[in-house]
């Protein structure tokens, strides 16, 4: 394009090949620019057809002299000249300006392996109810921070690039996936691609993208302004893809949420303006989480969650309805479903003819509140703490299954939280998110690839490796979910336990370019199982671990490796009640694990704190109605009424769950005995005089095991040197 200089230093492009891959892998559907128009011409303050008609015509209008210049010489001065002068004669000035972000360095609130990539152009927002960072003015040609909370819609220069080329798809999804990041709660971004004389509209959305049909911008120029009107238009932010109910105020960042069921309005604060949790890709549930409290009372927190499930699934709202009140499981105050659908957005056709239909990848938005239950596995504390955060955990998916009938599908991570300091038994572990769950009522839901693939059991690795007409029949069982809490916890193990507040890498079946079907990935988990793996895990052996956990790794490695190897596993047709019967020794055995090694811990850590009963704040979340804007001292217009009690408030702990008393803190001689031989002969018998359905198989393979490390027998004294080794 003649004219256009792309300076490369002042516009960086640095970025990971995860952002690459993403923006590459959004499917591809056709738009329709006739009905984004439609969506705007029907708002009443939208300007009028014959004034944006007259404008167009009269070619002295600042904006027709202005694009015969970006005709003669295209630039990102000439194009920003001429975007402003149509934004300052239609009466935009106090809300939109165009900038040159040539003139910005590159910073984000997102500071870790930040995506360094600005569009040429954009639409920026100038009141503050996007973002806290003060805007500028008219000082664009200086040097200063170009602020993504701000960018209302990006525009890239594309010169000879073809809009229908991948690597064009690709650069524009680098920008929307940086939008997204930057601005979790946008329902869709607009990005717009100016070529030699076409200008493109994509719509990026939780679904993939829309691309509308083309306008020549000097033969079509009354189109192109309508484009241009519509995308900087100041009065519907929704048009534009952001909710008017997240925003700043005096530096703080509010949600509001209507509840059309009650006619009830609720305000939160945001504890910070990041989500504690976001999933980055494009395409995807775009599940964002944030911690927030009521806008009277700070120490009473919740959890916000938004996220865009497939129309197809089941709406993650009745599961929560169902689990009300089961420890060691996510507990909901509210919800709305359907707050949005993708097929509805501008310029998206609809319809059962229509190529997003016809996917079956249409996508529909919920906002959940929930209890704050808990934080993130990482800031664990202790190994005891870490133990019995997976016990309340694995009792909570229990009883999710067992009581409630439903299979929970995606247990990762993300997907466990560790409990509060003065969480009760029962909370100490949380398990959240039933965006992938199912029911277990006529039929076992099968095995699919969704869910978090690095933590997916070996039987599911093995099953998507086989032909895919061999899949369908089988069914996803709750020895995948147990052995998933397995693959997590070593995780959690290798990357934190040097420093909680350190990532040490990533195990060998988490490296870039794999997939829960790749063979690989299979051999290296179905090796890590092994026994003579098991022993050693020597991508754990230089980690600070204490024994009894490593004992706890071994034990289930080798059950759920037995396991693995005597029977592929139900199918789709398996009967429903001799599946749930036969899962309970299963439950039992694992429980029964974490409870030796609990024990084993609690001796090794005397000064851990016990569970203690959670002293809860049962005041309840405010809920807003309207009424004189002076009522408040922060100027909210709203009267406040209680409405939810936390369910920790009256917590029994004898619901569901073993016993599990704290250990009275040990004498040094107690100490001395923990690696002794007749510790282990005690552990032995403590798993053995488990529930009496349990085989004695797993007993005796872990006796075998436990006499292959030490000694020919397991039973013989260890010498000083491998008890301390044993104990470390």
């Amino acid at each position: 394009m003649p004219g256009l200089d792309l300076d490369e230093q002042v516009r960086p492009q640095t970025f990971r090949l995860e952002d690459k891959a993403d923006a590459a892998r959004c499917k591809r559907y056709p738009g329709d620019l006739r009905l984004f128009f439609e969506s705007f011409l029907q708002l009443d303050n939208y300007p009028s057809k014959e004034k944006v008609d007259s404008y167009i015509v009269d070619t002295s209008s600042r904006f027709n002299v202005l694009m015969e210049e970006v005709k003669a010489e295209p630039s990102r001065e000439t194009f920003a000249a001429a975007f402003n002068a149509a934004i300052s004669d239609f009466e935009y000035t106090s809300s939109r300006r165009v900038v040159l972000t040539g003139a910005y360095t590159t910073a984000s609130r997102e500071t870790e392996n930040d995506l360094t990539y600005l569009p040429h152009l954009a639409v920026y927002g100038q009141e503050d109810k996007y973002s806290p960072v003060q805007d500028p003015g008219s000082t664009e040609f200086e040097s200063f921070d170009f602020d993504w909370g701000r960018c209302i819609v990006p525009i890239m220069l594309g010169g000879e690039l073809i809009w229908t080329g991948d690597d064009t798809h690709t650069e524009m999804g680098l920008i929307a996936r940086k939008i997204f990041i930057e601005q979790p709660y946008r329902w869709f971004v607009p990005v717009v691609l100016l070529g030699d004389s076409d200008a493109v509209l994509y719509v990026f959305h939780r679904s993939g993208m829309h691309i509308m049909n083309p306008v020549n911008m000097h033969r079509n120029r009354l189109v192109f302004l309508h484009l241009f009107l519509c995308l900087a238009f100041p009065h519907e932010d929704l048009q534009i893809g952001i909710p008017p109910t997240v925003y700043y105020d005096d530096d703080a960042m509010f949600l509001e949420h209507y509840d059309t069921e009650t006619d009830d309005t609720f305000l939160y604060q945001m504890v910070k303006d990041r989500p504690i949790y976001i999933i980055k890709s494009i395409e995807s549930r775009g599940s964002c989480c944030w911690q927030v409290h009521d806008v009277t009372d700070s120490s009473q927190r919740y959890i916000i969650k938004l996220a865009w499930r497939q129309a197809a699934r089941n709406s993650e709202t009745k599961f929560l309805e169902a689990a009300k009140g089961l420890p060691g499981v996510s507990q909901m105050v509210w919800s709305t479903d359907r707050m949005a659908k993708i097929s509805d957005f501008p310029g998206v056709p609809s319809g059962p003819s229509d190529e997003l239909q016809a996917a079956r990848n249409d996508r529909i938005l919920s906002i959940t509140a929930l209890w704050d239950l808990g934080t993130h596995l990482s800031k664990y504390t202790s190994h005891l703490q870490l133990l019995r955060c997976f016990y309340d955990a694995i009792s909570g998916h229990r009883n999710l299954l067992h009581q409630k009938r439903i299979m929970h599908r995606d247990v990762s991570m993300g997907n466990i939280l560790l409990g509060h300091a003065d969480s009760p038994e029962g909370y100490r572990g949380v398990l959240i998110d039933f965006d992938l769950a199912a029911w277990v009522r006529k039929r076992l839901p099968r095995v699919t690839s969704s869910g978090t693939w690095i933590y997916h059991s070996v039987r599911i690795h093995h099953i998507l490796s086989l032909e895919t007409s061999n899949q369908s029949a089988l069914a996803h069982s709750h020895l995948d979910d147990l052995e998933s809490f397995l693959w997590v916890l070593i995780d959690v193990a290798y990357k934190y336990s040097d420093d909680p507040n350190t990532h040490r890498g990533v195990l060998p079946w988490m490296g870039p370019g794999v997939n829960s079907a790749d063979v690989q990935v299979l051999d290296q988990k179905k090796y890590c199982m092994s026994e003579a793996a098991a022993r050693k895990f020597p991508e754990l052996k230089k980690r600070p671990i204490p024994g009894p956990v490593m004992d706890l790794f071994q034990d289930l490695s080798l059950f759920f490796r037995d396991k693995f190897e005597e029977d592929i596993g139900p199918t789709t047709s398996t009967p429903i009640d001799a599946f749930l019967e036969a899962s309970v020794q299963d439950y039992e055995y694992v429980l029964q694990c974490f409870d030796v090694a609990i024990q084993e811990l609690a001796a090794l850590e005397p000064s851990s704190p016990s569970s203690t009963s959670l002293a809860v704040n049962s005041k309840s979340p405010v809920k807003l109605t309207r009424r004189d804007s002076s009522a408040t001292s922060r100027n909210h217009p709203y009267i406040v009424a209680p409405v939810h009690r936390s369910p920790l408030a009256n917590v029994n702990k004898d619901v569901g769950l073993s016993s599990q008393n704290d250990e009275q803190t040990p004498s040094g001689e107690d100490l001395k005995k923990v690696g002794s031989p007749a510790n282990k002969r005690a552990r032995a018998s403590t798993i053995a005089a488990g529930p009496t359905s349990l085989s004695p198989k797993y007993i005796k393979k872990g006796m075998k095991r436990r006499a292959s490390a030490g000694s020919e027998n397991a039973f013989e004294p260890l010498d000083e040197a491998a008890a301390k080794r044993r104990r470390t």
